[in-house]
């Protein structure tokens, strides 16, 4: 398939009929689970005969991330909950999973094994104390089979490691949850099994601690004190709570009760997220395994909190995965998710924190396994998505957020008030005027240099140094729309910022007041504002047209511009970053893409500025090349 043929392929049908999976019946994610859990295997057993290790090839290592043997065991335990819901729910005919999983529970534990995965230093936050949260989640979904299965010895070294990932408290972000599921399936596994044991006041200061960070509408902020929301709201504040409420929650009601009814709030909302094309609208860390945001809405829907129908989450989840799917995020060669979401993407996307296994983070979606296959979300005819019915835009105060759809070009995107996190590493995942569900953001790690899709940053003309938003002064939701104050540091000069932005259908609406010190007006500073980011080939020809105020970019999957701006000096189409920022691909997934870029250069200490961009992606095709 070339690549032209996968954008009019684009993730809507994966590898099935499209009228036979929204009909009902059909069981879609067949082939990609079959894909991942051979690659798995495969590579597991090359990497080791424990199989409690897994190396994927061409893969990278962190040293918190690998067991004694020098092999990585976060692939192993990412893989686990799937694997377990492949048993539960009678997919593993030959008995092959369960026994795979078996030799992980009988080796990575065993201290005196080569691939014993090692304890959780006492000294400081670790991976470790991620992993086991999954670990303990498996121990729970098989602990009809698991626990009985293991010798005494083998269930007393599990639950010594498990007990080394409970030593080192981390109650200042989202690990607390991870802790709380590892304490909570002790405790519950100790009513029949004398090898296990938890801590009920440790556990329930976990659960404080998540309930400190609540934002309101079912968002949490990702840092106790922090303006920080993302999309682990989703994939550990509400899929965390799901397995700690399975577990134990009825044991304690009124923290049950409390963290329900966030769920409740947050799954409100949630299609609203999704873009026709099957793609969330894409910011903020862990881009790799993207495809996790969908566990929560499955555990919700299973423990009775999805406010929707079952046809609506069923389209959601497989668009979702075939979205990531038919845009190579496995890498069929080597049997492997890839580090790089897609495979035109960078390694320069990825965290510091991420090895060859993080990606398998987002097996935990196939949560939906569990769900009966008399139930409705196999057998009910799939709903359209909101932004395919309707225009929208939804204020939710709680974590300053606005999402936004288009029902003409089935886009959603996602706004953010306030969100805070400003060095370089972060600054283009959170400081974006609006992240697409169909058209995704430029990205660099260069401190001297900021991309200015969907963003307003500032250049030295001569040195070619380029500031973005390095921090937010305040900022609230207004009529349609909301407002910021923030503030850019260009070689020692501040730069302060009142934006005002709206979004309209396929329009995004944005003015600005630029206030200047004396030094960047004599030094002639200039202001880029930019479209969104249009993806296309390496081969193709963008096409541009209008005049005056008006410029439109267009290519195979849509088209960007300007139709109207008040202020500026000029306008014209980039495509050519290399000399920017030292590559052509800033793109989170495309080799190439063009952005319609507005330039002011400031001749006073006051600037007003304004302009109205327009966002047309095809309907249903996802902007990743």
């Amino acid at each position: 398939m070339t690549r032209r043929d996968l954008f009019g392929s684009v993730a809507l049908a994966g590898m099935l009929s499209e009228e036979s999976m929204l009909a009902g019946g059909g069981e879609f994610y067949t082939p990609w689970l079959d894909a991942l859990v051979r690659g798995y295997l495969t590579n597991a057993r090359r990497t080791s005969d424990s199989l409690a290790v897994c190396d994927f090839e061409g893969g990278s290592k962190r040293p918190d991330g690998v067991s004694r043997s020098g092999k990585t065991y976060c692939s192993v335990s990412r893989m686990l909950p799937a694997l377990a819901a492949c048993v539960v729910s009678g997919r593993d005919t030959d008995g092959s999973l369960f026994q795979a999983i078996l030799g992980v529970y009988r080796h990575a534990f065993d201290p005196a094994h080569p691939d014993y995965w090692g304890p959780s230093p006492a000294d400081k936050p670790d991976l470790r104390q991620v992993e086991s949260s999954l670990v303990a989640w498996t121990l729970w979904l098989l602990r009809d089979r698991l626990p009985g299965a293991l010798t005494a010895a083998e269930r007393e070294n599990l639950q010594r490691w498990l007990a080394s990932c409970t030593v080192r408290e981390v109650r200042y972000n989202n690990f607390a949850w991870f802790t709380a599921v590892n304490q909570a399936v002790r405790l519950a596994l100790a009513e029949r099994w004398s090898e296990f044991r938890g801590d009920q006041g440790w556990m329930l200061d976990d659960l404080r601690a998540m309930d400190a960070m609540y934002a309101g509408d079912g968002w949490y902020t990702d840092g106790k004190g922090t303006h920080i929301h993302d999309y682990y709201s989703f994939w550990v504040f509400a899929s965390h709570f799901l397995y700690w409420r399975e577990v134990i929650g009825a044991r304690y009601p009124e923290w049950n009760s409390r963290f329900a009814g966030r769920v409740k709030e947050l799954m409100l909302h949630a299609p609203e997220l999704y873009s026709a094309s099957g793609a969330h609208a894409m910011m903020g860390v862990s881009l790799v395994y993207r495809f996790a945001a969908v566990t929560a809405l499955v555990l919700a829907y299973r423990q009775g909190l999805w406010p929707h129908s079952a046809g609506l989450l069923r389209g959601l989840v497989r668009r979702n995965m075939a979205f990531f799917w038919g845009h190579d995020a496995f890498d069929a060669s080597k049997g492997k998710l890839r580090e790089t979401i897609s495979e035109p993407g960078t390694p320069e996307f990825a965290e510091s924190y991420i090895d060859n296994g993080h990606p398998y983070w987002g097996m935990q979606a196939f949560a939906f396994l569990l769900i009966p296959r008399g139930d409705a979300f196999w057998t009910e005819r799939e709903e359209e998505l909101p932004c395919e019915k309707r225009d929208f835009v939804t204020a939710l105060a709680g974590p300053g957020v606005l999402i936004s759809g288009c029902r003409s070009t089935g886009e959603s995107r996602l706004h953010f008030v306030n969100n805070g996190r400003f060095d370089a590493i972060y600054r283009d995942r959170y400081t974006k005027f609006s992240y697409s569900g169909q058209f995704f953001f430029c990205f660099t790690k260069r401190k001297d240099r900021a991309t200015w899709d969907s963003a307003l940053v500032f250049r030295d003309p001569v040195s070619g140094l380029i500031a973005g938003r390095a921090g937010v002064e305040g900022g609230r939701l207004v009529d349609g729309g909301y407002e910021t104050e923030w503030w850019a540091v260009l070689d020692g000069l501040r730069l302060r910022v009142r934006s005002r932005i709206r979004p309209d259908r396929d329009r995004e609406l944005r003015s600005h007041v630029v206030e200047a010190p004396e030094g960047a007006v004599e030094r002639k500073v200039e202001v880029l504002e930019g479209s969104a980011a249009l993806p296309f080939l390496e081969n193709e020809q963008i096409e541009t047209k209008g005049e005056g105020q008006q410029l439109v970019a267009s290519a195979v999957l849509g088209d960007v511009g300007v139709t109207a701006h008040s202020g500026y000096d000029g306008l014209s189409v980039e495509s050519k970053f290399e000399p920017v920022f030292g590559r052509e691909n800033i793109h989170l997934f495309a080799p190439r893409c063009a952005v319609v870029t507005l330039k002011k250069v400031l001749k006073q200490p006051v600037t007003e500025l304004s302009a109205t961009f327009q966002c047309r992606p095809v309907r249903g095709k996802g902007g990743v090349a």
